[in-house]
């Protein structure tokens, strides 16, 4: 082993319900309050967060943060679909 951190998929294999809260929606007894504004504006904010073309910059693999900012994109489009 070369010592590295493995990669951390945080956005992967995510319930519903968590999907949504990665975007900020919280769920109040059953009934989600889901905007689409909020999911979209929300994303911007991971998407530049987590984008590939920053990795180096704080010492992230490049694949991993590839595989990450994929499964970012995933999560939206499903968060997209349960507002």
């Amino acid at each position: 082993g070369g010592g590295k951190d493995p990669c951390v998929r945080r956005f992967r294999g995510l319930d519903n319900y968590e999907v949504l809260a990665v975007f900020g929606v919280r769920g109040v007894m059953g009934h989600v309050g889901c905007r689409q504004r909020d999911v979209r504006k929300a994303y911007h904010r991971l998407s530049l967060e987590h984008h590939p073309d920053k990795a180096g910059g704080r010492g992230v693999d490049p694949q991993c943060a590839s595989d990450n900012f994929v499964d970012l994109q995933a999560a939206y489009e499903r968060a997209k679909s349960l507002c």
